[in-house]
C-alpha cells in the first residue's frame, strides 16, 4: 500500500508525540513529588502524635507523685479528703489540654495508707527516751511499705559490728549499721567518717560521708550521704516489706520515716498519720490524630520500683 502521508502531517505528528511524551513526564514528576512530601508529612505527624499523649502521661504521673506527697505531709489527709485533691487535679489536667484542642481525662483510684516518722531524739529507742526499750517491733504483718529510710546522725563506733551494733530487721534479713573505727562507743557522725551496713550474711556496703549524717534507704537498697552511695540487697526482688524489727537502738541516734498500709504499727516514740499510698491512674488523651488509653499504678519508693 502506498504512504499516502504528507510531509507537513508527518511533523505534526512528531510534534504532538512531543508534547504528549514532556505531559507524561511532567506528570510523572510531580507524582514523585506529592509522594515525597506526603511521606514527610506523615512522618512528622507520626512524631507529634506519639510525643503529646508522651508528655501527658509524663506530666500527670509527675503531678500525682507530688500531690502524694504533699497530702502526706502533717497533720495528713483522710481518704475523703483526698479523693477531692485529686479530683481537682484532673479537672485542672483536663482544662489545661481542651486550651490546646485535646481531652485529657484523668481518674483516681486511691489506696489509703498510713505515714509513720520518728524524730531525732536525744537517743534511738522505742520512745525517744534515755529510759525507753532499746529493742522494738516497727511493723508486724503490713500488705506493704514504700519510701522507708532512716538518718544516722551517731553511730557506734567498732570494726566488729555483728551483734554490737543497732540492727534492721527487715522480714528476715538482718542488717547492722556502725562507723568504722576502734573506739568502741557511739558517737556523732562527720564529714570522712566511714559508715557501713554490713547483712548476718556477711555482705556489706561502705562510704565516705560527704556530711555529718548517712541515710540508709530501706527500700531504696543503698546508703547514702551527699553524693556518696552504695547497694545493699534488703528484700529479694518482687518481696514487700511486711515485718521490721529494730535491736539495740540505744546504739544510734537518728530519725525514720516510711509509708505503709494494713497490719500492725509502730511504737510510742513514733507519729501516725492517715494518708495515701498509692493511686491507680486511668489515662485517656484524644487529638485530631490519636486516641491513647493507658493506666499506671503510682507508689514512690516501692521496693525495686
Amino acid at each position: 500500500m502506498a504512504d499516502v502521508t504528507r510531509p507537513d502531517e508527518r511533523g505534526q505528528l512528531v510534534l504532538i508525540t512531543g508534547f504528549a511524551l514532556a505531559v507524561v513526564l511532567l506528570t510523572l514528576v510531580l507524582l514523585l513529588n506529592s509522594a515525597i512530601f506526603v511521606e514527610h508529612v506523615a512522618t512528622r505527624s507520626t512524631s507529634a502524635d506519639t510525643a503529646e499523649p508522651i508528655e501527658f502521661r509524663d506530666r500527670t504521673i509527675t503531678e500525682t507523685e507530688r500531690t502524694i506527697a504533699a497530702v502526706n505531709e502533717p497533720p495528713g489527709t483522710n481518704e475523703s479528703t483526698a479523693t477531692e485533691t485529686f479530683e481537682t487535679l484532673a479537672n485542672r489536667t483536663y482544662d489545661r489540654y481542651a486550651r490546646k484542642g485535646a481531652i485529657g481525662n484523668v481518674t483516681y483510684e486511691l489506696t489509703p495508707g498510713t505515714v509513720v516518722e520518728k524524730a531525732n531524739n536525744s537517743t534511738n529507742t522505742q520512745d525517744g527516751s534515755d529510759g525507753g526499750g532499746e529493742d522494738w517491733t516497727l511493723l508486724d504483718g503490713v500488705t506493704e511499705t514504700r519510701a522507708y529510710t532512716h538518718t544516722f546522725t551517731s553511730l557506734n563506733e567498732t570494726t566488729d559490728p555483728i551483734g554490737n551494733t543497732t540492727a534492721i530487721e527487715v522480714n528476715d534479713r538482718t542488717l547492722y549499721v556502725h562507723v568504722e573505727g576502734t573506739g568502741g562507743s557511739v558517737r556523732n557522725l562527720s564529714d570522712g567518717d566511714t559508715v557501713v551496713v554490713t547483712a548476718e550474711t556477711g555482705d556489706s556496703c561502705s562510704i565516705e560521708l560527704a556530711t555529718d549524717a548517712v541515710t540508709f534507704d530501706v527500700t531504696g537498697e543503698e546508703i547514702r550521704s551527699g553524693s556518696a552511695h552504695c547497694s545493699i540487697e534488703t528484700v529479694s526482688d518482687g518481696e514487700s516489706i511486711q515485718n521490721v524489727n529494730i535491736t539495740q537502738g540505744d546504739l544510734s541516734n537518728g530519725s525514720y520515716s516510711l509509708v505503709t498500709r494494713g497490719g500492725t504499727i509502730g511504737s510510742p516514740g513514733e507519729t501516725q498519720r492517715d494518708g495515701v499510698y498509692s493511686a491507680n491512674v486511668s489515662l485517656r488523651y484524644v487529638n485530631q490524630q490519636v486516641t491513647v488509653d493507658t493506666a499506671e499504678r503510682v507508689a514512690p519508693g516501692e521496693p525495686h520500683a
